[in-house]
């Protein structure tokens, strides 16, 4: 029995290492790419493949059953590029066979025969590339050049790119003139910033953006952002000329927002008595998805009057709260303790409260009248103190500690301990 099972496992080894070759060479098939000329840079759909072999040819492997390529693109310096359709692709196990002539550029052409060019421009100092390559700025003469046809491009800062073909011929001088258009200049803003702008479908940048190479004539814009509606206008641009855009771009989603803003900044808000957040310096705070209708913002900040105010909030809408909070009248009417401790730090209560503060602290937005302020420290007997707050002044408060078991003189019982140790002194020189 264990010898059966030994043979079958030992087949499904056998199978799962053989079968997937198999199959892999079934999906395989061939481009053979003859050219005219060796060291030819093959291309399938831009993919690099290699070179034209001494035989002038090159053969790619594809897989059947994966990618597709579409396009062949052959290239050599000096020749023109040529391209061809791929499709329909091989099957598995065939070989399929194309065929690619190069040409070669008339630039090449070999002669010991040449002339020269001489070229001008409107407006002077234009930039002239002969074939792409830099030869100077107008006004230019290109001497000592073989016979044959050139393709001349003129370029200049604010001004469309202008390309020109001219043919040299032997022992002759060629004249060629360009005459350049001013370009256009484009600006364009969004709300919000840092939205993509794409002109005639080339990406040119985010915005804030400016374009100073706009040709003249009708040009295509489209400006999105992730999560906004694309933004698109068609523009006719005139040679010269200077355009400007301001996009406000819609969100996908409806935007509901109530932005807040406050003087002092720092304000508690408050959205129908839901807290949502502070003011802060510099910017506004915003309060998200607040559905439509009538609501109340409440600002509330200490030693201010709160500020309330109503919004209509309707679908996509921003609304802006500035508030310019009051200074509170009733904090006209208090008074303060101004309480310091020998050693310091020692926790605070007010009237049996714990304030949660320690010494030295001031104790504002007090009620005129009594008030009971008790010290603790640890290692010390607690001291107590009674004070009179007065409108619109700060009573001083020093308690000195003494170890535990001692009464801890205040300033304000201090005259009372110097008369009682008076009294006994007097006591004591009786006779």
């Amino acid at each position: 029995m264990n010898s059966y099972y030994n043979i079958i496992v030992i087949c499904i080894i056998l199978a799962a290492l053989l079968l997937p070759a198999s199959a892999a060479a079934e999906r395989e098939g061939w481009y053979t790419i003859h050219c005219n000329l060796d060291g030819a840079a093959i291309y399938f759909d831009g993919d690099y493949k290699g070179l034209t072999t001494s035989d002038k040819e090159l053969t790619v492997r594809v897989y059947t059953d994966s990618r597709s390529y579409r396009t062949l693109m052959v290239e050599k310096p000096g020749y023109y590029t040529a391209e061809e359709s791929l499709l329909p692709e091989p099957d598995s196990g065939e070989t399929r066979h194309i065929y690619v002539t190069l040409s070669e550029r008339p630039e090449t052409v070999h002669s010991d025969e040449t002339g020269s060019l001489e070229i001008t421009s409107t407006p002077r100092g234009v930039s002239i590339y002969l074939n792409g390559i830099y030869k100077g700025t107008t006004p230019l003469t290109v001497p000592e050049i073989r016979a044959g046809t050139y393709t001349l491009e003129g370029e200049m800062d604010g001004y469309e790119t202008c390309r020109e073909y001219a043919r040299v011929y032997a022992d002759e001088r060629t004249d060629l003139s360009f005459s350049l258009r001013s370009s256009g200049t484009l600006v364009i803003c969004s709300v919000p910033e840092d939205a993509y702008v794409r002109i005639d479908g080339v990406l040119r940048g985010q915005t804030p953006l400016t374009v100073r190479d706009i040709e003249s004539g009708e040009h295509r814009i489209v400006i999105d952002l992730n999560g906004y509606y694309n933004w698109k206008q068609t523009l006719n641009i005139r040679e010269g000329s200077s355009h400007s855009i301001s996009a406000v771009l819609r969100s996908v989603y409806p935007e509901r927002v109530i932005r807040v803003t406050s003087r002092p900044p720092g304000a508690e808000i408050y959205l129908d008595n839901n807290y949502k957040g502070r003011t802060v310096d510099g910017e506004a705070f915003p309060v998200h998805d607040v559905s439509t209708g009538t609501h109340t913002i409440l600002l509330t900040h200490r030693d201010y009057d709160d500020y309330s105010e109503e919004v209509e909030v309707r679908e996509e809408s921003v609304i802006y709260v500035d508030a310019v909070l009051l200074p509170a009248a009733a904090h006209l009417d208090t008074g303060t303790i101004s309480v310091t401790s020998s050693p310091q730090g020692a926790t605070v209560f007010l009237d049996n409260r714990d304030m949660a503060l320690h010494t030295p602290v001031t104790l504002t937005d007090l009620s005129p009248g009594a008030h009971t302020v008790t010290l603790k420290l640890a290692g010390h007997g607690d001291v107590s103190a009674s004070v009179i707050v007065l409108t619109g002044e700060t009573v001083p408060l020093n308690i000195l500690f003494t170890p535990a078991g001692m009464p801890a003189p205040t300033e304000s019982s201090l005259p009372l301990l110097i008369t009682i140790l008076a009294v006994g002194l007097m006591i004591l020189r009786r006779p």
